[in-house]
């Protein structure tokens, strides 16, 4: 059939008028047949008229109006007559869409899926002719592919129900004389089950997300599953009383089979996980462990050299010779004897040429190539739909040792097929299949078992009798990743290479290195560098796209290798370049050193060989990956002499190279990626590694980290680093941050991420003036918000390093000024300028608390009320902020003045709206800015009315919240009130509500895990029971410090709880005295840091409290989930020094905090004594034993 329109005949109005004349005019049927027959005829011989004046919506409109005259009983006639109208109409309509001459409206799709329903489901619809049948199923899959999107819920589970009855047919076998008849039924309802097939896949895969039925969509997995069994599997041929899920018989390989298959599998990929999002629709595990084990025989389907006929003396196998039944055209005739092949004429007969053999026998037999290709296809889409429940059918998937590798091997796996198949279509499938299989988080934990054991002394892997879960996939890892390398090393088609670098760097994201051989890393550079150095480099092949994406995805394996986590670290040693490994170059053929990694890499993003943008930005990354990862190498390159050209690729000489035309987009990216590359190289040799969130260098304990991977040696000394930053402020500073480019400006900004204390202090004066000036000057005259963000975060970051005297001048002369800006951008339009900007804002209060003459008392007003408006107005992120701000400025301020006194009745308030809603984010950051505001003395909270309250306030968050970090913060901050009177009458409150939670907390744990274990919430909700003994122990603490100032006044408020609870109290006090004894310090021979910030002066020592909700754990990690954690319970009783930033940890502090820990306690015992003693005989002999105490 012709797509297009004939040429010289009469448009469509003018063709089509008749059918509209007859139509509207007659009363009868004859004149409406004739003229649609008229018409049909017409275009079927000649195809569809031209358009002429008509416009698609026009045509569309005729179309169903020649549907409509078809299905009618008086025009469409009976039998042959109205088959033959309807396959006319299906020529008419496919060669329409075709051309894209309809407009496929809701109306137009839903008339014609309704028509086709009602020829697919007619009474007689099973005795016409099948290649009736057979055409109207193709030409609606061809609407259905176009518009399936159109069609509303009822009108697809109809569609589905009539296509599954196509599919759902029997496997006949006849005999004797009637078996050529049988054979002609079997092969007719074979090829309307394919064509069913296709309208299936085009209606699930194309429908809008919801229209799916969950039970229609697993009603199709079910059909597909039934018709790969009814195909492999006949009566004659399985084991008697075999069940009939058993399905051990291979595929038959003939034509009709491939073909068959082919739609089978493209069907299954194209419905499994349909839906998509929130709505994606899954197959129950019954259904994907069918396909998976169907799918698994398809990965050789056709590559063996003779097929496995389905039954009977012949076969509708394509003849392989001459010899074997008709003429072979001399261009598909092998040279060699009678085992040549014959070339199938299906387009991916295409896939075979290039590959390892191009012949019949070892290419593209029958079309065969079309089923592997989509079989992977289909275990991608299951993998991507859910990656869990593929988990039980990687044994099926990977193989378990280098054996199953071999293309002899009989075990069948997708990454056999990715390294043997001949038709790279399909090696390249089976590439992304492997990679979607080891994609996502849930395959990242399943995988972070794997463990291979081996023999320290000779390396030999150790096997035990019995092979474990981490053992097995400990073995697939090493098999899977044996496979990998040798496809990106050795792959014959470049086309291959891009898949199989994705599946290599996917690999190496999710495998547990640390539990893998050492060498997986080594090998996998090894397998990159070597295919990169023989990809082809004469003239003209830059230009050649295959070879430049095979040299982008190389690169960005590199990138995932560099980065894994996990290296050894001898590997790092291995890429630290040597100066005279610079005169040596690796030439093909030759295995490559790993030294000479990262100088190629410098090549490749200098642009030495004329490479274009996409691969200097991924050399770029690779960099970026290897500073993170291996500081130490990368710093090797910074030598005087730059005898490795690193400093040449540096923005500063990278922007005087491709120059900084703002139109070239490609000099843009470049400029962009060099200028990150040397933000993550200042974050890494600065000791801050690859933080994406820089508020973490805030706390001094992240500077103490810095200080102690200075230490270990792999980060640079203070004196190189204090040299580096002198070369940043003074060349590379100024050409980014005067670069046309935004990104590049914003990514220039993000190297203060990097800039340490030491660094800002051993840089010359000049230097230091004009970093900590820069990042005010950007934001006071920038227009794009992206570095207005930036520079927000830059000023933060300058404010949280804990400067000395010769920078905290400089600082303190740029935080001043740096005030009203930020306070500017927390009202600026751009969301993602508000964020930074609070970030940066709290951070100066945070420097502020600490050194209170770095920032006026002026600014400390004016900064209170914009947080206090932020704190009321804003969203979550930016409120939680705006309360751990106000946390520190109250911590500092003296009420007792007039400027101070001013703004603490709205602080007050906007902590009270953070308190009572916002994520946990905002409310545990209240719950600290709330202590710090009980730990100040001039707020004189035991003569206020907000006190009682407040205390309210955290009662209801102990008391209704599931979180439990909230709960600990809620609790925590209840122990830092000091004196009875700032509980007011909310005291019999608090000893009660404190009570209660320490005696249901066994309760609670059951009931979350319980209610929650179904639901959204169920993984969040069980994470939180790891907190359960440090919340125990923090209640425990809390209720002994709220005793603690009980009073013979308050013991008939607080008789019932003292009475009903007796048994939790005096619990809690054997479980302190317990936990005192038992754990009197630390490891280190001194109380750990306090975790709940319960000390009195804990909020001037600089302790950030925005991303680390309760630091404590149990002496038996995090995972511990018994009552009470006792070193926390120690901790919490003992909350460690105060003072300043200088303490230091020495035997009177030890002994200083032991005694405060006992001296609460006595206190407690004290307090109960008094209360018990106040209820006469019924406490007495209680009120005996806690004296005695």
């Amino acid at each position: 059939r012709s797509f297009a329109a004939p040429a010289g005949g009469a448009p469509w109005r003018v063709a089509i008028a008749p059918v509209k004349d007859a139509a509207r005019s007659s009363s009868s049927g004859d004149a409406l047949r004739t003229a649609v027959r008229s018409f049909l005829d017409d275009s079927s011989g000649l195809g569809p008229p031209p358009d002429g004046d008509a416009t698609p919506a026009e045509i569309s409109a005729d179309v169903l109006l020649l549907a409509r005259a078809v299905n009618r009983p008086d025009v469409g006639g009976a039998g042959a007559t109205s088959t033959s109208g309807r396959g006319a109409l299906d020529a008419l309509v496919g060669d329409l869409l075709a051309a894209q001459r309809l407009l496929l409206d809701r109306e137009f799709v839903a008339t014609l899926a309704k028509y086709y329903l009602g020829a697919l489901t007619t009474e007689d619809a099973d005795e016409e002719d099948p290649r009736a049948t057979q055409n109207s199923l193709k030409t609606l899959a061809q609407l259905l592919q176009e518009g399936g999107a159109q069609l509303a819920a009822r009108e697809v589970d109809a569609l589905i129900s009539a296509l599954l009855a196509k599919i759902s047919y029997k496997k006949t076998r006849g005999g004797g004389a009637g078996e050529a008849e049988s054979r002609s039924a079997r092969n007719g309802a074979r090829d309307t089950a394919r064509h069913a097939f296709n309208a299936l896949g085009a209606l699930v895969g194309r429908a809008s997300p919801g229209s799916v039925s969950p039970r229609a969509h697993a009603a199709v997995g079910e059909a597909i599953a039934a018709a790969f069994d009814a195909e492999t599997r006949g009566v004659a041929s399985s084991p008697a009383g075999a069940p009939a899920t058993l399905g051990r018989d291979r595929p038959p390989e003939d034509a009709g089979s491939a073909r068959l298959f082919a739609a089978a599998t493209r069907c299954a990929h194209a419905c499994a996980g349909a839906g998509g999002g929130e709505r994606r629709l899954t197959w129950p595990d019954e259904t994907v462990g069918a396909l998976v084990t169907h799918l698994r025989r398809f990965f050789a389907y056709g590559t063996s050299g003779a097929g496995h006929r389905s039954g009977g003396g012949q076969s509708d196998e394509v003849p392989s010779s001459p010899g074997r039944g008709g003429y072979v055209p001399p261009h598909l005739r092998s040279g060699g004897g009678g085992g040549g092949g014959y070339g199938s004429s299906d387009s991916d007969a295409s896939d075979a040429e290039g590959a390892r053999g191009s012949n019949g026998s070892n290419g593209d037999r029958f079309g065969a190539s079309k089923v592997r290709t989509n079989a992977a296809l289909c275990v991608s889409a299951l993998a991507r739909a859910d990656s869990r429940s593929m988990h039980a059918h990687w044994p099926k998937l990977f193989p378990t040792s280098a054996t199953q590798l071999l293309a002899r091997s009989p075990t069948a796996t997708v990454v056999r097929c990715a390294l043997n198949d001949p038709s790279p279509r399909v090696r390249a499938a089976a590439m992304a299949a492997t990679a979607n299989l080891l994609e996502g988080p849930a395959t990242k934990r399943y995988l972070a078992a794997a463990e291979v054991r081996t023999n320290p002394k000779t390396g030999a892997v150790v096997r035990a009798n019995f092979a474990s879960l981490s053992s097995t996939l400990g073995d697939m890892a090493r098999a899977t990743h044996e496979a990998l390398t040798r496809a990106v090393r050795a792959d014959p088609a470049l086309s291959c290479v891009p898949a199989a670098c994705k599946a290599l760097g996917t690999f190496h994201d999710a495998a547990p290195h640390a539990r893998l051989p050492r060498d997986m890393l080594p090998k996998s550079m090894e397998a990159v560098v070597r295919r990169l150095n023989e990809l082809p480099t004469h003239e003209g092949s830059s230009q050649d796209p295959e070879v430049g994406a095979a040299r982008v995805s190389l690169l960005a394996a590199l990138t995932a290798v560099l980065a894994a986590k996990g290296a050894p670290a001898e590997v790092t040693g291995s890429l630290s370049p040597a100066p005279s490994d610079t005169t040596s170059v690796t030439t093909t053929g030759t295995s490559p050193s790993l030294a000479d990694v990262l100088p190629a890499l410098v090549r490749y993003a200098a642009g030495e060989g004329g490479h274009g943008a996409a691969t200097r930005c991924e050399a770029f990354g690779a960099l970026r990956a290897a500073a993170a990862a291996h500081p130490v190498a990368v710093a090797a390159m910074l030598d005087d002499e730059d005898s490795f050209g690193f400093r040449s690729i540096l923005p500063a000489k990278t922007f005087a190279t491709s120059g900084s035309d703002d139109g070239a987009d490609g000099a843009a990216r470049v400029a962009q990626a060099s200028a990150k590359l040397l933000a993550e190289f200042l974050a890494a040799v600065g000791g801050a590694g690859a933080d994406d969130d820089p508020s973490h260098q805030q706390h001094p304990s992240h500077q103490q980290r810095r200080e102690k991977a200075c230490d270990e040696g792999w980060s640079l000394p203070p004196d190189e680093l204090a040299s580096l930053w002198d070369d940043v402020a003074s060349s590379q500073f100024p050409a980014m941050t005067l670069h046309p480019s935004p990104l590049v400006r914003a990514a220039g900004l993000s190297a203060y991420a990097g800039l340490t204390a030491d660094a800002l202090a051993g840089t010359s004066e000049a230097n230091r003036r004009t970093l900590v000036d820069a990042p005010r000057a950007t934001l006071a005259n920038e227009r794009a918000p992206a570095v207005r963000a930036a520079a927000c975060r830059a000023i933060g970051g300058l404010a949280a390093l804990t400067t000395n005297e010769s920078s905290g001048s400089a600082l303190r002369d740029a935080l001043e000024p740096s005030v009203d800006l930020l306070l500017r951008a927390m009202k600026d339009s751009a969301k993602s300028v508000r964020l930074p900007a609070s970030w940066a804002v709290a951070n100066v209060c945070n420097t502020a608390a600490r050194r209170s003459s770095i920032v006026s008392a002026g600014a400390l007003a004016k900064i209170a009320e914009s947080c206090v408006a932020a704190a009321t107005q804003e969203g979550d992120k930016v409120r939680a902020n705006a309360a751990r701000a106000l946390g520190y400025l109250v911590s500092a301020a003296d009420f007792s003045s007039e400027p101070s006194s001013a703004w603490l009745p709205g602080v007050i308030q906007a902590l009270m709206s953070c308190l009572t809603t916002g994520n946990a984010k905002v409310q545990w950051n209240a719950c600290h800015a709330m202590a710090a505001l009980f730990r100040n003395p001039s707020t004189a909270a035991g003569d206020s009315a907000w006190s009682p309250l407040v205390v309210r306030m955290l009662l209801m968050l102990m008391r209704d919240t599931r979180n439990f970090k909230i709960r600990m913060h809620a609790a925590a901050t209840l122990a830092t009130l000091g004196e009875r009177s700032e509980f007011g009458n909310a005291y019999p409150d608090t000893v009660s509500i404190v009570t209660a939670a320490l005696e249901s907390l066994e309760t609670t744990e059951t009931e979350t895990g319980h209610s929650h274990s179904q639901g959204a919430d169920g993984e969040s909700a069980l994470a939180d029971l790891r907190y359960k003994p440090q919340l125990g122990a923090q209640l425990a603490a809390t209720l002994l410090r709220v005793l603690a100032m009980g009073t013979a006044e308050d013991a008939g408020s607080v008789r019932d709880t003292l009475l009903k609870k007796r048994d939790v109290i005096r619990g809690a006090v054997d479980a302190a005295t317990a936990a005192l004894e038992s754990f009197p310090r630390g490891g280190d021979g001194s109380f750990p840091e306090d975790p709940f910030g319960n000390s009195r002066d804990a909020g001037t020592r600089g302790e950030g409290h925005d991303d680390t909700a309760v630091r404590g754990a149990g002496s038996s990690g995090p995972e511990r989930t018994s009552s009470l954690d006792m070193s926390t319970l120690a901790r919490a009783l003992s909350p460690g020094k105060g003072g300043g930033e200088d303490d230091e940890d020495d035997e009177d502090d030890e002994d200083r905090e032991a005694g405060e820990g006992r001296a609460d306690l006595m206190a407690a015992a004290a307090g109960l004594a008094r209360m018990y003693g106040a209820l006469g005989e019924d406490g007495e002999a209680l009120a005996s034993h806690y004296r005695g105490l």
